[in-house]
């Protein structure tokens, strides 16, 4: 092989076996082999450089201890001189750390270069979670209800991450008030309002101020419409000394049968209680495992179980947190519990446990 010689080098070329590297740890160095190639300019034919003196360079390193050795070397016969790249401890950003060659004449003057970026991730980037479209049930005509779920991680590159402990967490956010309303056509579930968790700071304790009237706003001699009916202050207190509310139907709700739960809704009393507890019970929510670890696929499968009475009533909030990049991060989903078909299309739900409730007496 007949290779030009130093002084004729013009153009650097540089590549590396592998684009993604995992982090070093322990005794495990991960490492990647660059390739610089030196010609001489295209006039004269681009040739092969021999004895040409190249220097390798990282920029946009992570701090975690990455090394280039070594870090000058001279091209052979081939044109060619080589590096090796070891990751550190740290993950890169998505993009990645740079690898740069630089061949230079014999006065010490750079030439040219050539860059090449190389990602040291394989941990997690984000997480991600998401809910099934089918609701189970633990025992056939029980009590509860489960929903499968599933959580995603992925490095920078968008890689799955394997083996990565998410951290999961349920929390009912909201409440509804509300029934369920059969009509000639189907059964279906009306909302009268909806409200945040009480437990403001989620600690689970009852702290002052936390526990409110389920409607606010409402002063004697006022009234607020939400959804199927209108809630109406009499001026009178219960023995609670709690205010005492009518409701009646809106006209939207005229065509529909009298919603179960309600007696005579035009004229009954209800008192909306602040009862010294707080609501709703963070079990409302349901419950799922406390941790998940991802497969090969950076998925890992749970199931979400919760209690009847509270589908379609609670709007959980879903938290999945893993470690990424050296910090938390935290993917969240809220939703609304979802119920099985053929029991609200049946009306054998009951109504929100959350409804006003009679008055003390």
């Amino acid at each position: 092989l007949i290779s030009a010689p130093s002084t004729a080098a013009a153009q650097i070329d540089l590549q590396s076996d592998v684009g993604v590297l995992a982090p070093s740890t322990g005794g495990t160095q991960n490492q990647a082999t660059f390739t610089a190639t030196v010609r001489s300019d295209v006039a004269s034919g681009s040739a092969l450089v021999a004895g040409a003196p190249v220097a390798f360079t990282l920029s946009n390193t992570t701090g975690g201890g990455e090394t280039i050795l070594p870090a000058y070397g001279i091209t052979d016969s081939t044109g060619v001189v080589t590096a090796t790249f070891t990751s550190g401890s740290l993950s890169s950003d998505s993009t990645g750390v740079q690898v740069t060659a630089t061949v230079y004449n014999s006065s010490s003057a750079a030439i040219a270069s050539a860059s090449k970026n190389i990602i040291i991730n394989q941990k997690a980037g984000s997480v991600v979670i998401g809910a099934g479209t089918t609701v189970g049930e633990p025992v056939p005509g029980g009590a509860t209800y489960y929903l499968p779920m599933s959580v995603v991680v992925a490095d920078s590159n968008g890689n799955p991450v394997k083996n990565a402990t998410v951290t999961l967490s349920a929390w009912p956010a909201y409440y509804r008030t509300g029934y369920w309303v059969q009509t000639s056509s189907a059964c279906g579930a009306f909302p009268t309002a909806t409200f945040d968790n009480e437990d403001i700071n989620r600690n689970l304790i009852f702290d002052a101020g936390e526990d409110v009237p389920y409607v606010r706003g409402v002063t004697t001699s006022t009234s607020v419409t939400s959804g199927l009916f209108t809630f109406s202050d009499t001026g009178a207190k219960d023995g609670n000394n709690q205010e005492k509310y009518t409701v009646t139907p809106t006209s939207a709700n005229l065509n529909s049968s009298t919603p179960t739960g309600l007696d005579s809704p035009s004229t009954a009393p209800v008192t909306f209680v602040t009862d010294g507890v707080l609501t709703p019970g963070n079990s409302a929510g349901g419950t799922l495992p406390a941790t998940v670890t991802t497969d090969a696929n950076g998925l890992a499968n749970f199931d979400l179980y919760y209690a009847k009475e509270y589908s379609i009533w609670i709007r959980d909030e879903i938290k999945a947190t893993t470690l990424a990049l050296g910090t938390e991060t935290t993917g969240v989903l809220t939703m609304t519990l979802p119920a099985l078909k053929k029991d609200a299309d049946n009306c054998l739900l009951a109504p929100s446990p959350f409804n006003p409730k009679s008055p003390a007496p």
